[in-house]
């Protein structure tokens, strides 16, 4: 509800919902590709929207976002360029010739759920900008054969209309609105 009456709002221009938000993204488990011999690592993780993914302005290298019309999307990830490159999958040179699209990443702890990936992100610092950038995997708020936060911490970004909120008056305003 909260967030739909943000997106009505025409002092911004988009809204995601997360529940993490870089630089603090302190989740992780390990997970592993498919076959005889998995490549094994230990990966960040958080949950969130297709629409907070286009508000940070993430560049897919290959395949796509979360679809709101796709349902079964709540069981595949999207992860970083890093991760395909840990999980073995190569490197966006080789992507034309063999896409991690489609492909497999299995938790590699309890009931080794896969998920199944959507697409693939230029690497971005989720941490400090100090520190190496770490393999990331983002899954969809909806996977219930994930480990679940429930009613936890979750959080709403916004992106401010430029048009709108021109002044710190504006913005000030808005904030008490």
């Amino acid at each position: 509800v909260f967030k739909n009456l943000m997106e009505s709002n025409p002092a911004f221009t988009q809204v995601g919902k997360s529940y993490a938000t870089p630089p603090n993204v302190w989740d992780g488990e390990r997970y592993k590709s498919p076959g005889p011999n998995p490549q094994i690592a230990d990966m960040s993780n958080f949950k969130a929207e297709g629409d907070y993914l286009s508000l940070l302005g993430l560049e897919f290298i290959v395949g796509r976002n979360f679809d709101k019309d796709r349902i079964n999307d709540k069981y595949g990830v999207v992860i970083n360029e890093e991760a395909a490159r840990l999980l073995g999958w190569g490197t966006s040179d080789t992507y034309d010739q063999d896409s991690p699209i489609g492909k497999k990443v299995i938790c590699a702890f309890d009931n080794e759920e896969e998920l199944e990936v959507l697409g693939v992100v230029k690497d971005f610092n989720f941490f400090s900008l100090k520190e190496k950038i770490e393999p990331l995997i983002i899954m969809h708020p909806e996977n219930d054969k994930m480990w679940n936060y429930g009613f936890g911490r979750s959080y709403l970004s916004l992106k401010l209309n430029p048009e709108k909120v021109t002044t710190s008056k504006d913005l000030r305003d808005l904030i008490e609105q």
